[in-house]
């Protein structure tokens, strides 16, 4: 897959890929995702903050749904020019913070699935390594949800790599991705 369209679609287009591949005899194809990654029309059009928040969606998406590989672009404008992984100031922008913070919580997983709330503006993927769970979750208009039964205490990590503490059963999400460990 070579995917270049905004993280809420994707699913949509791997459900179409695996019922297609179905349809053809294939249905334990293995799913790889060579090219994923965040574009914009013109340099007007860039944002750091979307391209942030997008490449984790993108990232925890892909992986989510059960791509056995993926392989993030850093995708450029329509010109094809693309900004500077790093800041005039020599430090890094906030869309390498995030893929290097996705990269680093999610090294190494064995099993992904999606994780499904009661409200529909929730969105997420468990992530598991070593017996150890890490959620990625957003939502699309903010919400809170419980991930478990009681309140067991949480590391929360935002896109940044900036850590946190809450409980289980109340965690507000917005629109800026986030990555949950239950301590």
């Amino acid at each position: 897959v070579h995917y270049y369209a905004p993280w809420d679609q994707y699913v949509t287009v791997v459900d179409w890929l695996r019922q297609n591949l179905a349809e053809a005899g294939m249905p334990n194809m293995p799913i790889e995702v060579w090219e994923v990654g965040y574009g914009w029309d013109t340099p007007e059009t860039y944002d750091e903050v979307a391209h942030a928040e997008d490449t984790v969606k993108l990232l925890a998406t892909a992986a989510g749904e059960g791509s056995r590989r993926v392989v993030y672009v850093r995708y450029g404008y329509k010109e094809g020019r693309m900004p500077s992984m790093m800041s005039p100031t020599g430090t890094m922008r906030p869309a390498a913070l995030a893929y290097r913070t996705t990269t680093r919580l999610l090294a190494g997983v064995t099993q992904a699935e999606r994780f499904t709330f009661e409200n529909p503006a929730a969105w997420g993927y468990r992530f598991t390594r070593d017996g150890r769970d890490t959620y990625v979750l957003w939502a699309t208009a903010p919400v809170t949800v419980s991930l478990v039964a009681g309140d067991q205490p949480v590391t929360i990590t935002d896109r940044q790599g900036n850590t946190s503490t809450g409980n289980s059963g109340s965690l507000a999400l917005g629109v800026s991705p986030i990555f949950v460990q239950i301590d």
